[in-house]
Parts: C-alpha cells; sequence; structure tokens
C-alpha cells in the first residue's frame, strides 16, 4: 500500500500523442523503490529511479533519466539538477565491509 503524508498532492501528467507519435521521453515510467522518501515541491521527471533508501529533500528536481543511488540524500536544484548532500553507494557495494551479523568490520 503506498502512504502519503496528510495534505500531499501527487499531480501526474500524461501527455496525449497522435497516432502516429512515437513515444517520447516524457512517456518513461519513473521507479521509487522501497524506503526512498519524496519532501515537499519536488518535481521528477520521467524515467527517474530512487534506489532503496534514497532521499529527495525539499524543493528536489529529479531530471529526466536520473538515478538516486542507494542510500544518497539530494535536496533543492541547482543548474537543473538536485544537489547532492550524501553519496550513497551502488546496490550491493556495501556488503563487503560487514561482517556475518550486519557488523561493520573493524579496520
Amino acid at each position: 500500500m503506498d502512504r502519503f503524508a496528510r495534505n500531499c498532492k501527487l499531480v501526474i501528467v500524461q501527455h496525449v500523442r497522435g497516432s502516429n507519435d512515437s513515444c517520447p521521453w516524457d512517456c518513461l515510467q519513473v521507479r521509487i523503490e522501497s524506503g526512498a522518501n519524496v519532501a515537499d515541491r519536488c518535481v521528477i521527471l520521467p524515467g527517474v529511479v530512487m534506489q532503496r533508501n534514497s532521499v529527495l529533500g525539499s524543493g528536489g528536481l529529479a531530471p529526466k533519466k536520473m538515478v538516486l543511488p542507494a542510500e544518497s540524500k539530494w535536496v533543492g536544484s541547482k543548474g537543473g539538477r538536485p544537489v547532492m548532500l550524501a553519496a550513497g553507494y551502488e546496490a550491493g557495494s556495501c556488503e563487503a565491509d560487514l561482517e556475518a551479523g550486519g557488523k561493520a568490520k573493524a579496520e
């Protein structure tokens, strides 16, 4: 079940095409994975993928086809892209740093 905060507005704009139009970039699917969060006043354009536990903070703009890596944190917009606050990691890249039981390895 999808959950939205009280007073949250989800606006979906559908592109209407003629019979001989090919699918433009604006009909790409948006994917928001488990644990990902979208704050207030955000704009997510077609083709965006928000990986597990990523955050698009207040006023964030995710341009078309952008991938927000797992655990990354973004906010606002500068030059048409969100500003990264924390890099996150590629899926599966942090598992080598964990011991059995999920504890971080001592260095």
